[in-house]
């Protein structure tokens, strides 16, 4: 905790993301203004992929009951501050004093208009595109390796690689096993005719495949 001199007025503390951490946190924000009547305090989280929203969220509350205000400060931003200060090697006392010193260096670029009212809204949304991403990716990796171990079945999979197909491939992941396969077992997965199963099995058993071991 500094004053806008730099100067700390507090010894840097360590609390665990707890419920007792939590309420050791709000005990000392409630004696900081006992102390320090009439003054306003400032807090700075980094930006770290969400794991500082407990911490966050409760700032959040708290200001609700106190002179006090929170920013989500950029990490990049306070280790270019701390470069330029040609400190010490970084520690978690260090960190917390390089956020201190930049939110009171760089004040006209501090942030302090919070909404976290979409915040699990964008958490949902940033994890269904990144399982998207991870779904194109998966089938065109899947795709490859349909054209060295099962190239009669790429045929299929213009517009995606279709769910009896890789229920094919669950039971028969080579072109040897299928074409070894029984046409009255085959046609038992969903959209498979007996006409489909003769016909997958037979080319099956003509396949050019490069890729033939159970690996």
């Amino acid at each position: 905790v500094l004053n806008k001199k730099k100067q700390p007025l507090e010894k840097a503390f360590q609390l665990d993301d707890t419920f007792e951490g939590h309420n050791a946190f709000t005990t000392y924000v409630e004696n900081f203004f006992k102390e320090h009547p009439g003054s306003t305090l400032s807090i700075g989280v980094e930006s770290t992929g969400g794991y500082e929203d407990n911490w966050y969220v409760l700032f959040l509350r708290l200001e609700k009951m106190y002179p006090l205000k929170v920013a989500h400060i950029n990490p990049f931003a306070v280790r270019k501050h701390h470069e330029a200060s040609l400190k010490r090697n970084v520690t978690d006392e260090v960190s917390a004093e390089n956020i201190a010193s930049y939110m009171i260096s760089y004040s006209e670029k501090i942030n302090y208009d919070n909404d976290f009212t979409f915040k699990d809204l964008q958490k949902q949304c940033s994890l269904i595109k990144l399982l998207q991403k991870q779904q194109t990716q998966l089938s065109n990796h899947l795709e490859k390796l349909l054209y060295h171990s099962h190239p009669s079945l790429i045929q299929y999979c213009k517009k995606g690689i279709p769910i009896w197909l890789l229920e094919i491939l669950t039971h028969y992941p080579t072109a040897k096993k299928l074409s070894r396969a029984r046409v009255d077992k085959v046609s038992k997965i969903s959209h498979v005719t007996i006409e489909k199963a003769e016909k997958l099995i037979e080319s099956a058993g003509k396949s050019v495949a490069s890729y033939t071991s159970e690996t």
